[in-house]
């Protein structure tokens, strides 16, 4: 079992290694939009959904 510490050192390792390694791929950094909305965009999670049904049977 790790303790919180050695935890928290892994993820860290995970994530510089992540990091490094896709460094060099596209989309990281600044770049230029490749497309723009001009309406407002509005988008829904669907996870309060599961979670209401799987509550309140009454949802169903």
């Amino acid at each position: 079992m790790l303790t919180n510490t050695a935890r928290r050192r892994l993820f860290e390792d995970l994530f510089s290694t992540s990091l490094h390694r896709s460094g060099g791929q596209q989309g990281l950094g600044t770049r230029e939009p490749k497309f723009r909305v001009k309406n407002t965009l509005l988008s829904l999670d669907s996870t309060p959904i599961s979670l209401c049904l799987e509550l309140y049977s009454s949802a169903q």
